[in-house]
Parts: structure tokens; C-alpha cells; sequence
């Protein structure tokens, strides 16, 4: 301390003219005080005066002359084993005092007085009194937090020769001046109050924080705040729970009870759980908020941010049994089902039978407020510390509903674990059924397997079983798979029983069989009449499974209802997106994507189509996300943005074991992009895989994934004409098969391709009256710019002229229906970022680096690294700095879903 050299010069000064002087040097914990105590102390010594030295603890309080028995170390006969002095020993202790001062000037030096013995204190109180013409100094720290040492300290402070020296907790100002002196950093507002809050200017606590801020915040940018908190949590364990522990154990023992009680954490339990009654817990409220470890009115613990820190800090064993007492007290006092399971897996203990049924209501309690990560711990625990095989069959199947909502891969590694368990095809039929759904049956072939396998056990019942719905989804499932054999049983079953177009446990099949109808592509007004019957209006579709909802605007979509495949996409999404079902939301957001892309909205497609690839990740259903990207990258090349098409699909494979359907439509875009680039090798080995992955799927509808007419287009600039009319005729053909408006309209497009002049006008006016009939302006459109070149060509230039302002008038209609870049920035050189780019610029303008907003918005860092340069060539920069400038702030945003 800065005073201390002025105070030892007093000392000296005194003392040597044969006079008495006393110090108190008085401060809270963490003041200096046993600092300043030592220096002034060294001072004196130097000086050649005699110490006299003792340091009171509050274990030693009743040991009496304790204090006596250190300054005077060559005393044995005091006596012990009472608490009251007599005055022949305080007499006694003055004269050796006395003695002592008559060969040199003696200083007596006490740390923490409050903890002294009462018999010293009577000795010190006797010596005081009769210090006049001695030359002897008595130095002595007070705790000003605390009570004080008797009537000494009160006696002391009465004396003419005393001097106070008081040791004050720093100012705001003083602080962050420390703080930038000893940590050597410059902190914003918001970090020093949260620097204050831990240390209250307590001086060893800012130099203590004052170490740890120099050693752990990053050099340049990085989480500052999150470097601040661990580093004022580690200050708070080191100074205020350690000066705590030498306080008061049992206060402190109530404190680590209540990091391990946390959430839920009271005084009362804490000190419930320590063995501890009430009034421990009010005197412990008193010591806490004292050690600023507790805060505010309530009960709450410092700072939220500080709890794991501190929790870290418990000796591992001290934790176990803590956790193992507190399930037994959260079972004793009706706790809920998640905080007794919670202490049973930190404690570690093997379950009891009972501890099953208490871990699958945890889990349920769990999942009912979307504590997804909660409920997979608890299920994957229990399963392992589980021994009963029927308990944990039911475990198993709650965990793989659990996965399917978090972790796709994940739940298709159970899967295909739970099929190799050896259970009977009955048991399977009866336990494992449950776990199959259309997620999974999309995604890997094993799965898809298994479904077909139980479909085929005889599991229907009579209405009201519960095997009922599950026989549905499953024949509903393996259907789509291609296997119609249980689909057709049951289809006769409801044919021939008083089931109706509204029975909920069939829905799924009948939605599966339209979409079956759809596929083979001939029967297009019974395939309507089978979809109408899943939904007949809106109520009734809002009540359904969001994976039932999906293949009905599937179904649509290859229909040409594609108002009701938009409108039923939509209701499908925010189904699922309410039950957190992100893959269903990603299935309906596909879905949503093709028929806005048949609509002539590419945008829309791209925007959905992004959003749908965002849900996925968020369950890590990888191979759907690629799906997702590859329709993200076809409406993308419609946009005329071909680099970003060909960034999209770069990385993305088909997938082995993946639907059929779904590796057509990335093989088609893969075609497409290869076609955009002038890679007619690369195009035709991938679009010619689109009719291998359409036959097995049992997929013969030309509107499920059009391929032809880029195979077409690359064979007449090969000059392989026969090729070529073979492929339009029989595209022709197979959409007038299926009936479909647009998808004749389409078909008679491109095979005006292959015709001659004389015939090719008269085609496309076919395909603009079919395509007029579907109502698709931006097809009509096209066709019309197509036309009005041909006759142009002929020398019809009034005809030319009229086909494109038709055309150009159509354009403006469609742009006048849903304007695009409405919801963004009217500044033209960033209007045109999609709500998902937006998504990505806010979390970069917030300072994130690109795997953190990856992990913010449930997105893979490539996926990050592809948005951010394709903002970049969007915007004509190259750096965040050049980012900033040109965005500004981003406005809000609504769900691009």
C-alpha cells in the first residue's frame, strides 16, 4: 500500500522516543490489508525493531492464550481449557512486554484479531491500557466486513496514539484503470460491469480477474464476452467461495449444494440436502450474499453465466454422492420425472426397475417443451444401464422417435442396430413397427427392407387396436418403396368395410395409394378422386400426420392441383414445424419447391427449397439436405445463375440405398448443370440415369422428374435427329397418357424441337392452349417467345411482334403476382439476396465467423462458406469490411418458409 512507508515512519519515530503507537489496519476481505500488514511489518523489522508476531483463525478461537502462546513462544506454563483470563497472566504478559521494549523497541503484530481467543483478548486489553512510556508498537488487522474483536478494538480506537489505516474497495474509475494497468487490455462498458459485479472493487479479487483477463482474452477478434465470463467465474471461485470455505465450511457446504441442485436451487434445499435445517439456511443467505455469491431479493445464484464454472470446480466424489442424495430428495418431495433423472445419471448409480419409469416420463416431460438433447440423454442412458431387454425394447423405440426429431443418421444407425437384434418377425412386428417412418424409408435401403418385411405380417385388427394404424403406415410405407402387396390386402379390406375417406389410421395408405396411381401415369382423374378423399378440405388436412400431408401435395403436384400442393405443402410445414418435426418440414418444403417450380416461380422454388435443406440439418438428415440443394440448384439455373447452380450441386452424390426418386432428381439437375456448361458428355451420363432410377422406383409419369428434354436438346446439336424424335414421341405420348395440361403443353413444346418450320408453328400453338387450359402464364410465356422467333424466322414479323408483347405482357403479370425481393432491402444492388442469404449476412454483421453461424442456424459450414460467396459475387465484393458498407443494418425477417 502506497500509505504503508508514511505509517512505518511514524512507527519508528514513536517508538524510538520511547512512546507507544497503535495501527489498525482495517479492510474486507480481499482488501490488501494482510499485504499492507506485511510490508509494514518488514519495514519495521529492518529497522532493527523487535516483532512480536501471531495470525488468528477462527479453528483456533477457542484454544486459550492461543495468541498469547505465538508472541511469546518461550512460555510454557499458561494455562488452557477455560475461556476466561485471569488478570496474574494479563499482568504477567505485561511485564514480559515490558522487559522485552527495555533492550530495543518491540512491535506487536496481530492478523485478524477478531478470531483471538478471549483470554488473549483480555491479555491484549490489559496491555493496552498500560502502554504509555513504552516503546512498543501494536499493529492489528480488523476485518471491517465482520463483528468486532471484543472490547478491545473499540478501546484501541479511543487512544490518543492510534492510527487508523483503512483499505477501501477501488472506484469504478480506480478499477478499470487497474483492469488496464495489470491485464493490460481496454474493456467495453458492458464487460466492466460485469467485472464490477464479481469483484466490488475488492483489490486482490481485480488483480486476481486482472490475470485471468490477460491470459485469456483473444488477441484479436473472438467471443470477448464469453472469454470475460469464464474469466470473472474462475475470479469468483478463487476469491470469494476460497475466503468463504475459510469463513464458514458449512456455509460453503450449502453453496456447492446449490450448484449441484441448480436449476432448482434453493437455500431451503440446499441446506435440506447438506442435512441442514432451516435456520442454517437463513444464516447461510446472510454469509452468501456477504461473499457475493448470491444475489438480488431472491435465492438465485450470482450469475447464471458462472454456475458450470463453479460446478467444475466440485471434487468429483463430492459431486456423486451430492447428485445420489439429491434423486433421493427429489424423489421424496414429488420433483418432476426430468430433475430425478438428471441427479440418478450426474450421480452415475445403476437403475432400479423403477428408475425405468421415471426416466420415460423424464424423457416425455422432455420432448413436450422441445428439450430434444435432454430427452436423448436421459433414453441412451437408461438403455445402457438397463438390464431388463423388455424394458429397453420400449426405451429403444422412444429414443428412435427422439432421433428422428434430432438426428436422422443417428436414428437410421438404431434402426438398422435394432433389426439385427434377433427378435422374432412377430416381435418386430408388434415392438419395432412403431420406429419405421417415411424419413427413413427415403433414406436408406435396409430400412426400407425392414418396412416391406413387416408389412407383411398379418397385424391388422379390428377397429380400435392399436396394431391398426401401425399395419396402415407401414403398408403405406412400403408402397411407396414399390412394394404394393399389403397395400392392395388393405385397400380391399377398406373397400369392402364401412371405413371412409376420413379415417384417420388409413390416411397414410390412402395418401401413399394416390401417390401410387400418380407414379405409373395413367390414371389422372382417379389418382384426383384418391387425393380428395385423404383431404377434402382444409380442417381435415390440418389434422393429419405432416408425412400423410406430404405425399397428398406430392400427389397434387404430379396432378397439376398445384394450388392445393402449394396450399397443403404449407399446412404440411407448419404442422411439423409446431411438433418440431424439422424432416417432415423439410419433405413439405421440397414439396412446396416443385410445385412453385412448375408454377413458373423459380424463386419461390429456390427460397423453399433452401429452407428445406435448413431443416434437415437441423436433424442431420444429410441425404435429404442433398436433394434439397439439388432442387435449390434447378431453380437457381432457371434464375440464369449458373455458377450457383454448379456451386450447389459440386458436392452433392447420389446416395446409395436412397430413394430412386430422389437420385433421379439429382441426377436430372446434375445433367442440367453439366448441360449449362457445355459438358454434353457429363449431362448425358446423368440424365440417362434418371429412367434407370424412375423404373425402379415404379415411376412411369413424365410430370414426376422431366429429363427428356435436355437429352433432347443435346442430341440435335449432336445431329442425332432419329434419337432425338424417338424421345419426343415418346414423351409426347406418355404425357398425353396421363392427361395432365402443362405436362402436354411441355411435351408438345420440345418436340416442336425436332419438327420442321412448316410443322413446328402449329405445334407450339397446341402447347400454348394446353398450357393456357393449366394456367401457367410464365409457361405460356416461354412458348410464346419461342413462337414469336419461328415466326420471325417465316417473315411474319406482325405475328413475331404480337406472340412477344403477348408474352412480355404475361411476364409483367407474373412478376405482378408476387414481386420479387418485396420482403428485402429496396436498395437494387442487394435486393436481390434471397431471405435465406439474408439469414446468413445478419449473423455475419453480428461478428460471427462462418462455423458459428453455421451452428446458429443448423447449417453446415459449407453450406456457410457457399451462401457467403455467392452473396459476395452477388454484391461485387470480397471482404466482411466491404459486407458492412454495402448492407448497412439487414432489415428483420420472416420465415422464408
Amino acid at each position: 500500500m502506497d500509505e504503508a512507508p508514511d505509517v512505518s515512519g511514524h512507527v519508528l519515530t514513536r517508538i524510538t522516543a520511547g512512546k507507544p503507537q497503535v495501527v489498525l489496519v482495517e479492510g474486507g476481505r480481499g482488501s490488501g490489508r494482510s499485504t499492507t500488514l506485511h510490508d509494514l511489518t518488514a519495514q519495521l523489522h529492518d529497522a532493527g525493531v523487535g516483532i512480536l508476531r501471531a495470525r488468528c483463525h477462527r479453528e483456533e478461537s477457542g484454544h486459550a492464550y492461543g495468541v498469547i502462546r505465538q508472541l511469546l513462544d518461550d512460555v510454557e506454563d499458561l494455562p488452557s481449557g477455560t475461556s476466561v483470563g485471569s488478570h496474574e497472566q494479563s499482568e504477567r504478559f505485561y511485564r514480559t512486554t515490558r522487559r522485552r521494549s527495555d533492550a530495543r523497541p518491540l512491535a506487536i503484530v496481530i492478523d485478524d484479531l477478531r478470531h483471538a481467543d478471549g483470554p488473549s483478548l483480555q491479555a491484549l486489553t490489559y496491555l493496552s491500557r498500560r502502554l504509555d512510556n513504552l516503546p512498543v508498537a501494536l499493529i492489528v488487522v480488523l476485518d471491517s466486513d465482520g463483528p468486532h474483536a471484543g472490547t478491545l478494538a473499540d478501546e484501541l480506537r479511543q487512544l490518543t496514539y492510534t492510527t487508523t489505516v483503512s483499505m477501501t474497495a477501488y472506484t469504478p474509475d480506480e478499477e478499470v484503470q487497474a483492469l488496464r494497468t495489470l491485464s493490460g487490455r481496454t474493456l467495453s462498458e458492458h464487460t466492466l460491469q460485469i467485472c464490477r459485479h464479481t469483484t466490488r472493487g475488492v483489490r486482490q479479487a481485480v488483480a486476481v480477474l486482472a490475470r485471468q483477463l490477460g491470459s485469456r482474452l483473444p488477441a484479436h477478434d473472438g467471443d470477448i464476452f464469453a472469454a470475460v465470463l469464464t474469466a470473472c467465474a474462475i475470479t469468483s471461485w478463487q476469491t470469494w467461495y476460497q475466503w468463504l470455505v475459510a469463513e464458514d465450511e458449512q456455509v460453503a457446504a450449502i453453496y456447492r449444494a446449490m450448484l449441484v441442485l441448480e436449476p432448482e436451487a434453493s437455500l431451503s434445499s440446499a441446506a435440506l440436502l447438506q442435512g441442514l435445517g432451516e435456520t442454517a439456511a437463513l444464516q447461510a443467505g446472510v454469509m452468501l450474499h456477504r461473499y457475493n455469491l448470491i444475489c438480488g431479493e431472491g435465492e438465485h445464484l450470482l450469475h447464471r453465466g458462472f454456475v458450470p464454472h463453479h460446478y467444475r470446480q466440485l471434487p468429483v466424489e463430492d459431486s456423486l454422492q451430492l447428485h445420489a442424495s439429491a434423486a433421493q430428495l427429489s424423489t421424496q418431495v414429488g420433483s418432476s420425472a426430468r430433475t430425478v433423472a438428471h441427479h440418478l445419471m450426474a450421480a452415475g448409480t445403476e437403475l432400479k426397475p423403477d428408475d425405468l419409469a421415471v426416466f420415460r416420463r423424464a424423457s416425455n416431460e422432455a420432448m413436450q417443451v422441445g428439450d430434444w438433447p435432454f430427452a436423448l440423454r436421459t433414453l441412451r442412458y437408461a438403455l445402457l444401464r438397463s438390464s431388463d431387454r423388455s424394458a429397453a425394447t420400449g426405451l429403444a423405440v422412444d429414443l428412435h422417435d427422439v432421433q428422428l426429431r434430432t438426428d436422422v443418421n443417428a436414428c437410421l444407425q438404431s434402426t438398422v442396430g435394432l433389426v439385427n437384434a434377433g427378435l422374432e418377425p412377430h416381435q418386430i412386428a408388434r415392438e419395432l413397427a412403431p420406429i419405421s417412418h417415411l424419413v427413413l424409408v427415403l433414406s436408406h435401403a435396409p430400412v426400407s427392407h425392414l418396412v416391406r418385411d413387416l408389412a407383411q405380417q398379418d397385424e391388422l385388427a379390428d377397429e380400435g387396436s392399436p396394431c391398426r394404424r401401425r399395419s396402415f403406415d407401414l403398408a403405406a410405407q412400403a408402397l411407396v418403396m414399390g412394394d404394393a402387396t399389403s397395400a392392395r390386402r388393405l385397400m380391399r379390406t377398406l373397400t369392402s368395410t364401412t371405413s371412409t375417406g376420413r379415417d384417420r389410421d388409413a390416411a397414410g395408405l390412402r395418401a401413399a395409394w394416390a401417390l401410387s396411381v400418380a407414379a405409373h401415369g395413367k390414371e389422372r382423374e382417379r389418382c384426383r378422386a384418391l387425393m380428395h378423399e385423404v383431404a377434402p378440405d382444409l380442417v381435415t388436412l390440418s389434422q393429419l400426420d405432416p408425412t400423410v400431408i406430404a405425399l397428398a401435395a406430392l400427389t397434387a403436384t404430379w396432378a397439376e392441383e398445384l394450388d392445393a400442393a402449394q396450399l397443403w405443402a404449407s399446412e404440411g410445414a407448419s404442422v411439423a414445424r409446431s411438433e418440431q418435426r424439422y424432416a417432415d418440414e423439410g419433405l413439405n418444403l421440397m414439396v412446396r419447391a416443385e410445385a412453385h417450380d412448375r408454377l413458373g416461380d423459380p424463386e419461390l422454388a429456390y427460397a423453399d427449397a433452401l429452407a428445406a435443406e435448413e431443416a434437415f440439418a437441423k436433424v442431420s438428415a444429410d441425404r435429404l439436405a442433398d436433394v434439397a440443394r439439388a432442387l435449390a440448384a434447378r431453380a437457381a439455373l432457371k434464375l440464369g445463375r449458373h455458377e450457383e447452380a454448379q456451386s450447389l450441386v459440386a458436392e452433392v452424390e447420389v446416395h446409395q440405398g436412397a430413394h430412386p426418386y430422389f437420385s433421379a432428381i439429382i441426377s436430372s439437375v446434375k445433367g442440367q448443370v453439366c448441360e449449362r456448361q457445355g459438358d454434353d458428355t457429363g449431362a448425358m451420363t446423368h440424365l440417362l440415369d434418371c429412367p434407370r432410377y424412375l423404373d425402379a422406383a415404379g415411376i412411369r409419369n413424365p410430370v414426376a422428374v422431366p429429363w427428356r428434354a435436355e437429352v433432347v436438346r443435346i442430341m440435335l446439336r449432336t445431329k442425332r435427329h432419329g434419337v432425338a424424335r424417338a424421345l419426343c414421341a415418346r414423351e409426347l405420348e406418355s404425357s398425353r397418357t396421363w392427361g395432365a395440361p402443362a405436362t402436354v403443353g411441355r411435351a408438345l413444346r420440345t418436340h416442336s424441337t425436332v419438327l420442321g418450320r412448316e410443322h413446328r408453328l402449329e405445334v407450339l400453338e397446341d402447347s400454348v392452349a394446353h398450357l393456357e387450359e393449366a394456367g401457367l402464364l410464365a409457361e405460356v410465356a416461354h412458348t410464346l417467345s419461342e413462337m414469336s422467333a419461328l415466326q420471325a424466322l417465316r417473315g411474319d414479323m406482325r405475328a413475331a411482334t404480337t406472340s412477344l408483347t403477348r408474352a412480355d405482357e404475361l411476364k409483367a403479370a407474373v412478376a405482378q403476382v408476387r414481386p420479387i425481393g418485396s420482403t428485402r432491402s429496396a436498395c437494387p444492388q442487394i435486393s436481390g439476396l434471397t431471405a435465406a442469404e439474408w439469414r446468413v449476412v445478419i449473423k455475419v454483421m453480428e461478428g460471427l465467423s462462418n462455423a458459428a453461424v453455421a451452428k446458429q442456424l443448423y447449417l453446415s459450414k459449407r453450406t456457410i462458406d457457399t451462401h457467403l460467396g455467392r452473396i459476395y459475387r452477388k454484391l461485387g465484393i470480397n471482404s466482411r469490411q466491404q459486407l458492412a458498407a454495402v448492407v448497412g443494418t439487414p432489415p428483420p425477417l420472416a420465415s422464408s418458409s
